[in-house]
């Protein structure tokens, strides 16, 4: 019997940071709270980010105004091939310049990357953004990998699919299915191999991400005299 002891992790771990810069207007979620991907968390002041997108469309729509008008002319032997052209690349300046001024709103509505349980937040109701500044960090623990280093003699014995028991001690006497989902190529400075095991998070006997873990497997590669205590 090969057993191993491990720290579980969060299948998805992730730290939220803004793309945008300014004020939070408004704030919808909080420590400890369940969110679902693509939910709205907060709201940056989008006053400046509107006029600059109505300013973009109207550029563009004119930059598209002038070129049908060229394209018309040209089609009466009117005009150059070059201004047409020098209008074309106009319209293509205009129209990036729309579809960063829309992106450039649309990260003012911060939303969840994932689905799961927000174990932190860096922000407040009035907080100043910046570029970078971290909001919340968002952990989902539906599934859970437990991490175990296993030394060179038996690392061979584990492959990714391979079957193991995951047991807890906060839980005595409960087991968990576990599959083998990674083997690493390479040790460690203490010559042994991560090795991580995805487990189903239960309802009834539920784990949290950073508690110990212990992976057990039944090595079945042949026969051996046993000695009775």
């Amino acid at each position: 019997q090969l057993s191993y002891v491990g720290t579980a992790r969060a299948l998805r771990d992730v730290m939220l940071l803004s793309e945008t810069s300014g004020r939070v207007v408004s704030l919808n979620f909080e420590v400890g709270q369940n969110v679902r991907a693509g939910q709205v968390l907060l709201v940056v002041d989008a006053e400046v980010r509107r006029a600059a997108l109505a300013s973009a469309q109207a550029a563009a729509e004119q930059a598209r105004r002038d070129v049908a008008r060229y394209e018309a002319l040209r089609r009466q032997n009117t005009g150059t091939e070059v201004e047409l052209e020098r209008l074309r690349l106009q319209l293509a300046g205009a129209e990036a310049q729309l579809t960063q001024a829309r992106r450039m709103l649309a990260d003012t509505r911060v939303t969840a990357p994932i689905s799961g349980t927000v174990a932190s937040r860096s922000v407040d109701m009035g907080s100043t953004l910046a570029p970078g500044s971290p909001i919340a960090n968002i952990v989902d623990i539906s599934r859970l990998k437990v991490v175990v280093n296993v030394p060179e003699q038996d690392v061979f014995k584990l492959r990714p699919g391979s079957r193991v028991q995951v047991s807890a001690s906060v839980h005595p006497g409960a087991r968990f299915a576990g599959v083998v989902t990674a083997v690493s190529p390479k040790a460690d400075e203490s010559h042994t191999y991560p090795v991580e095991v995805t487990i189903a998070n239960s309802g009834q006997t539920p784990l949290k991400a950073g508690m110990f873990a212990r992976v057990s497997l039944t090595d079945k590669g042949g026969r051996a005299l046993t000695i009775p205590r």
